[in-house]
């Protein structure tokens, strides 16, 4: 064969200094001339010299430099297939990042509202634990006040009645019991558990 005549992908794409790839893309869309002897589109391909530098001579958009401007890499040019799905899906994405940017406002406020409920939780149970404790001291206090209503009456039993072998302490204790409502003289001894 002639010196002329390129035999296969790699000695085109050699000879232009690109890549195998790249110059079947030329092909495909720039019209980069190759021949197929037997016609078919999946065939074996040559290419003559003569005919590739007049192509790489003459304007082909901005896809193929000269042989002598040939750069070590290019940007991958988009293909229209991917630039059609890319103007599909911008729409989407942008209704994405929507969605995106809602569910982080609704995820802040279920956290606020979270952090709250917590401290309302802990600020609840801060103040059931102190009922408890005063209701435990009012509990003790109840039991003292019987232990000494029940002193006094047995005092008050054993005595003449009027207090007279008492106590003073004791008798004003009684007094201040009685006065105050809590034990009933009616039935000696017994606390009126009303509160």
């Amino acid at each position: 064969m002639s010196a002329n005549v390129l035999n296969s992908w790699k000695e085109i794409a050699s000879y232009v200094g690109r890549g195998v790839r790249t110059v079947q893309r030329w092909e495909q869309e720039l019209g980069f001339p190759v021949r197929r002897p037997r016609g078919k589109q999946r065939s074996a391909v040559i290419a003559i010299k003569s005919e590739i530098d007049s192509w790489l001579q003459t304007s082909h958009g901005d896809a193929a430099p000269s042989k002598d401007e040939i750069l070590p890499w290019t940007p991958m040019r988009i293909s229209k297939p991917l630039f059609e799905n890319a103007t599909t899906l911008t729409p989407c994405y942008s209704s994405l990042k929507r969605e995106l940017k809602r569910a982080i406002a609704i995820d802040s406020a279920l956290k606020a509202t979270c952090e709250s409920h917590i401290a309302q939780t802990l600020k609840t149970d801060a103040l059931r634990n102190e009922l408890r404790l005063r209701l435990d001291s009012l509990r003790k206090e109840i039991r003292r006040a019987r232990a000494l209503a029940k002193t006094l009456h047995t005092s008050t039993a054993n005595g003449n009645g009027n207090g007279a072998s008492l106590n003073p302490g004791l008798v004003q204790n009684r007094k201040l019991l009685l006065s105050g409502g809590g034990i009933s003289e009616s039935v000696p001894g017994a606390i009126n558990d009303r509160a």
